[in-house]
Formats: structure tokens, sequence, C-alpha cells
């Protein structure tokens, strides 16, 4: 198995962009359900970074807005900071994230597009700290 380079599974202190939001989290104490955050974070890797990320037709830009808007509107908060951070990374200014909020804003709802720029702004102010 390959990975990504925008792989979430390889930050230390994550299963993936939404934390433990659709995993057991640390409450896998060797019971039922031992395994499972193991299991959904391979699941991650090898479904959406080795099949879709990798498939060409889109660049990794592209993907990466298109996806921010998509958990915008639905609210994934985790997972939109985690692609927002990601996209930063890889160059992505972080006033092209404030257009396509805006834009989605329309689509999604006005309440959604404020959230939204809340979710940036603490994105952006988080790494400036981290300089």
């Amino acid at each position: 198995m390959t990975t990504h380079p925008t792989d979430p599974g390889s930050a230390p202190d994550r299963a993936g962009p939404g934390g433990s939001e659709g995993t057991t989290g640390s409450t896998d104490q060797g019971g039922r359900g031992s395994g499972w955050s193991a299991d959904w974070s391979a699941l991650t890797r090898e479904i959406v970074f080795d099949r879709i990320w990798s498939r060409p037709g889109l660049t990794t830009r592209e993907r990466r807005l298109v996806t921010v808007a998509l958990l915008l509107a639905s609210g994934a908060e985790p997972a939109a900071r985690f692609h927002i951070g990601a996209g930063l990374d890889e160059g992505i200014d972080a006033d092209d994230f404030y257009e396509l909020i805006a834009h989605t804003a329309v689509y999604a709802g006005w309440a959604t597009g404020g959230r939204g720029i809340g979710w940036l702004r603490s994105v952006v102010a988080d790494r400036e700290v981290d300089r």
C-alpha cells in the first residue's frame, strides 16, 4: 500500500481528518471494537487517498478546494480544518479559501459561510503562532 503525501493517517495524534469523529478513538481497550480505529485508518488510506486522491482528472489543489467546500457545507469542522491546513501547506493562499467560503455560503447557507470564516481564521492564527 502506498501513502499519499496528504494522508492524515500519518499524523501521530490523529486517526484521520476527522480526529476521533467517526472512529472509536481511544476507547478501544481490547474488547468488542478493538482494532476498529486502525481498520478505519487503513480504509481511509486505501480508499480515500490511494484510490480517490490519486485519480487523474483533478489536481490536488482542485480536490482540496472541492473537499473543503463539501466539508464546510456538511458542517464537518475537524475534517474541514485539517484540509484547510493541508491546503495552506500545499501553497493554497488563505485568500483563495476565503473566496471559496464566500462562494459556498451562497449555496450552502450564509451561516455556513460565517462558520467557515471562523474555521479559516482559526487555522491561519494557529499557524502564525507555530512560526
